[in-house]
């Protein structure tokens, strides 16, 4: 164990006894104030130095709340995806997500969404606090059947949901998908929901975060009310929720949950969605790995392109095959100036504003899914590369460009980023 990693579980053990009596006190007001949704069992000194003592080696983690373990032992190269053999990508209907336990579905199911695995963490964080990551949780820590129905003012599953205002959209999600109330699938397929609709400020806010202390924060709030909105203080926020999505983070940096496939396989097929990373980027072009003219890239600053800059034009080398091949959003951001492409109405060139602030220039496209202002996720679909005309008579293909400075429009020959090179390679590699 680290010396780094053993200063930060002291630390965190130093503010759980600190924070005791507040914890108790939060208890009473939630039962008085019932608008805070709280579900916290308050440790005594003697549960925090056994949960302490028996805190494993990386490698080995153990979630925080007790009863509750880790089933994951083999690891895979990233691959947020649903299972394939659920036969479908649609958030509706029956799906059964990829995991071992539902630590790693989590992770995967806010992954194939396009959170990063920081981000992701900061969610798992959340739900370690709240409800252990269980799903048929009852608040106080009673299990639930599948007979179970819940009522007002006590809290249920991974979010511990309190109120009828919540819980009775959650039930109608879980009839919805024609699955139990004790499922995970139709909680999380809620919470992303929510988190597009009333609290997409705290989905804005989790994508801006780039480690998982800070997503933890955002997904609990402020901004307010936040998501989960306990009444947790900030700093036992910061270092208790925070400290968990850390934990999550460092084991599966580098890697992917447990039952995950590689990025080629598995979970949505490929024309439907893109697969993405845990950078957050998805490869722009449903194209085979091994066809595709010019990977590996020659340089770290330039892989091939025609007119000599750190541009891409994705197509295959022996056919005319890439037409009506689908194109995808390499990052979660909004669409911009989608426009025709040399007077023919059918073809179309746009760009792709970032999360990250970069814009993404794509051309010679058509078929378009997408208008302009329209949000998109990475490996979305956003229409398909067009016929020869749409690509000024050359073989069907993709261009896609980021430009730089950041923040600069893409497309221009003048102004590409070399550093968008590995990235792509990155992304080539993964396939």
């Amino acid at each position: 164990m680290t010396q780094s990693s053993t200063r930060q579980k002291l630390l965190r053990t130093i503010v759980r006894n600190l924070m005791l009596p507040m914890l108790a006190l939060s208890l009473v007001v939630s039962t008085v104030y019932p608008l805070a949704e709280v579900y916290a069992e308050t440790e005594t000194e003697e549960q925090v130095e056994e949960e302490e003592a028996e805190q494993p080696e990386v490698g080995t983690f153990s979630p925080q709340t007790p009863g509750i373990s880790d089933t994951g032992t083999q690891i895979l190269n990233n691959a947020p995806f649903y299972d394939s053999s659920a036969g479908s990508c649609s958030p509706t209907g029956s799906v059964q997500l990829e995991g071992n336990d539902n630590t790693e579905k989590v992770l995967n199911f806010f992954m194939s969404k396009g959170l990063t695995l920081a981000q992701a963490s900061g969610a798992v964080g959340n739900m370690m606090q709240e409800s252990g990551v269980r799903s048929d949780i009852i608040q106080g820590g009673a299990t639930a059947d599948e007979n179970y129905r819940m009522q007002n003012g006590v809290g249920y599953g991974l979010i511990q949901w309190t109120f009828t205002a919540r819980q009775a959209p959650l039930q109608a999600k879980i009839d919805e998908m024609g699955m139990k109330i004790t499922d995970i699938e139709p909680q999380l397929e809620f919470i992303w929901d929510e988190l597009n609709g009333p609290y997409q400020h705290t989905l804005e806010a989790v994508k801006l975060a780039d480690n998982p202390v800070d997503a933890a924060v955002a997904f609990h709030g402020p901004p307010v009310p936040g998501y989960e909105a306990s009444a947790d203080s900030p700093g036992f926020v910061r270092v208790i929720r925070g400290g968990n999505a850390q934990e999550v983070h460092d084991k599966y940096e580098g890697l992917a949950p447990s039952g995950s496939s590689g990025t080629s396989s598995g979970g949505c097929s490929s024309g439907d969605s893109g697969n993405v990373n845990a950078e957050g980027f998805a490869f722009p072009a449903d194209l085979e790995k091994d066809r595709i003219i010019g990977f590996p890239c020659v340089k770290n600053d330039y892989c091939g392109h025609h007119d000599g800059t750190p541009a891409f034009d994705l197509y295959y080398n022996d056919s005319n095959d890439a037409e009506n091949k689908a194109v995808f959003a390499i990052r979660n951001g909004v669409i911009e100036s989608k426009s025709t492409r040399n007077g023919y109405s059918h073809c179309y060139d746009w760009q792709l504003v970032g999360d990250d602030g970069w814009r993404y220039w794509y051309g010679h496209s058509h078929k378009p899914e997408k208008e302009n202002g329209e949000s998109v996720s990475a490996g979305e679909k956003l229409g398909e590369i067009g016929p020869t005309e749409c690509a000024d008579n050359t073989p069907p293909h993709l261009h896609i460009d980021r430009g730089t400075p950041k923040g600069h429009w893409g497309g221009s020959i003048g102004s590409r980023d070399k550093e968008f090179v590995p990235i792509m390679q990155k992304l080539w590699d993964e396939l």
